[in-house]
């Protein structure tokens, strides 16, 4: 009786959850009469779809070629998510960053390894921050920075032609070369890893003047200690980070996790005392804001917040100033490597624009060319701009709206009930995603042959553009695409990316 009894509870509870989660809250959403797919699942929504297909970015583009330029579609409990990629709406959640932020389970997961860094830090935190660290990415601030770049990339084409010539010391790549894939002179290499290893030491040097020796092979605690903390992503992560005291459970991904957040910490104030004190040394009395100037942006932050005329509540905390250190590392290290990856692979599928690249390189005379010297050579800015358009490293952005708003619409869409809307109302709570590889291919921007490499594009005549779109645009702190997103939350380090 007692059992029949329990389980007549348990049903009446889950019917109670189905009742609220997928009619009453389905049928008062504001939005709801914005079209989308239908879900596959009650448990997991339109999800499971997503990540069954081989190709996320071109499940987006397929859906919004259905139901429009925004449409609705479900994650974990039937929780709708809207997905845009209308220029208008996406100009509206960049510029209104009171009203949308990162959600808030994405915020707790990454603030359990990068700390309250500029990444993660919301309202004022982020705008304190970035007033400080915008010192660090000024003009200037990038020149000082391209002896670093230089020695690290004649590093790796050092150990780049070893691996042609088979250095027995390194393994070129983790899979054998198939015959059809061996050529004369040549060598099938993993460059990914190798572009890696140079990022990492790059910013390891520019970001924190540490010498990590990824590419010398050379054991070293803090690379080490960055490797294990970056690879640790998962689904337990991700459960331990969010379920309260589930962080408890003694996994080997939470034990490697303590010890390399141990080390980077022991390490990282090691550094900043060293950059303290040398800022006291040079300048006894004060630091006044001319006088910031450095190498590392670590040094150049130190200084930047010690300044004489920083009102002391606008300085960031030893804390803030290390949590810099590990969100440098996560922001530039991957989303470099992975966007170099891709343009090297667009270049060997067009050979002519390949050879086209090589001849402005030679012509250049000196080889280190200045930083005024680099920003004027058309074709390799092209060719950057295109890699960094078809393949963006963080390929969407999701935000969140923390109070019911409307958002404004530059394509209208229709409606489920047929009539065609020029805006959508969302409530408190309702995620926004941007699926940056669709608007970066959008034909209405870009032109019929937005889904081509095409470094052209960005340096010809408007009159000699081909299949040139209209100037509908989404914006961007770069070279109007959203790469590095846009807004005041955009990327503060993309002039050390593109030069």
């Amino acid at each position: 009786m007692a059992f029949l009894t329990a389980l007549g509870a348990l049903v009446a509870l889950l019917a109670a959850a189905y009742t609220h989660l997928f009619i009453y809250k389905q049928w008062t959403l504001p939005c709801r009469n914005v079209k989308g797919p239908e879900p596959v699942s009650l448990l997991f929504g339109n999800l499971l779809h997503l990540v069954r297909h081989h190709d996320l970015a071109q499940q987006m583009a397929d859906w919004a070629k259905i139901y429009g330029h925004t449409y609705r579609y479900r994650v974990l409990l039937g929780k709708p998510r809207i997905c845009t990629i209308d220029p208008a709406a996406i100009n509206y959640i960049l510029s209104h960053t009171e009203i949308f932020v990162k959600p808030s389970a994405g915020r707790k997961y990454l603030a359990s390894f990068l700390g309250n860094g500029l990444l993660v830090a919301e309202g004022a935190d982020h705008k304190r921050q970035r007033r400080v660290l915008n010192q660090c990415f000024n003009q200037q601030a990038i020149k000082d920075l391209l002896p670093i770049f230089y020695d690290k990339a004649e590093e790796l084409s050092e150990k780049l032609l070893g691996l042609v010539e088979e250095d027995p010391q390194n393994e070129a790549a983790p899979t054998p070369t198939k015959p059809e894939g061996i050529q004369i002179g040549g060598r099938k290499i993993d460059v990914m890893k190798y572009i890696a290893m140079c990022t990492i030491d790059i910013i390891g040097l520019a970001g924190f003047g540490y010498e990590l020796d990824s590419l010398s092979g050379t054991k070293n605690e803090m690379a080490e200690a960055f490797k294990k903390m970056f690879s640790s992503f998962g689904p337990l992560a991700i459960v331990q980070a969010l379920i309260p005291g589930a962080s408890l459970i003694p996994t080997k991904n939470m034990k490697d996790r303590r010890a390399s957040l141990a080390t980077t910490e022991r390490v990282g104030r090691r550094l900043l005392a060293e950059r303290k004190a040398a800022v006291h040394a040079d300048h006894v009395e004060s630091v006044n804001k001319i006088d910031v100037v450095g190498k590392d942006l670590l040094s150049v932050c130190v200084r930047a917040n010690m300044a004489a005329d920083l009102k002391p509540e606008n300085r960031l905390s030893d804390k803030e100033v290390l949590d810099q250190i590990s969100t440098f590392m996560f922001a530039g290290n991957e989303t470099t490597s992975t966007a170099l990856t891709w343009t090297l692979s667009l270049l060997s599928r067009h050979p002519e624009i390949q050879d086209q690249l090589r001849e402005e390189c030679l012509a250049v005379s000196t080889p280190r060319p200045s930083f005024e010297e680099i920003s004027a050579m058309p074709i390799l800015a092209g060719v950057v701009h295109e890699g960094l358009r078809l393949y963006p490293p963080v390929p969407v952005l999701i935000q969140e709206a923390q109070q019911d708003t409307i958002i404004p619409l530059d394509t209208p869409i229709e409606g489920r009930n047929g009539q065609m809307m020029d805006h959508i109302k969302v409530s408190k709570g309702t995620a926004f995603t941007t699926a940056y590889s669709n608007v970066h291919c959008a034909e209405r921007t870009w032109g019929t042959d937005a889904a081509s490499f095409r470094p052209s594009r960005h340096f010809q005549a408007k009159a000699e553009s081909e299949g040139k779109g209209s100037e509908a645009s989404a914006g961007g702190v770069w070279g109007n695409i959203l790469t590095f997103s846009g807004g005041v939350r955009g990327c503060i380090g993309y002039r050390m990316a593109t030069g």
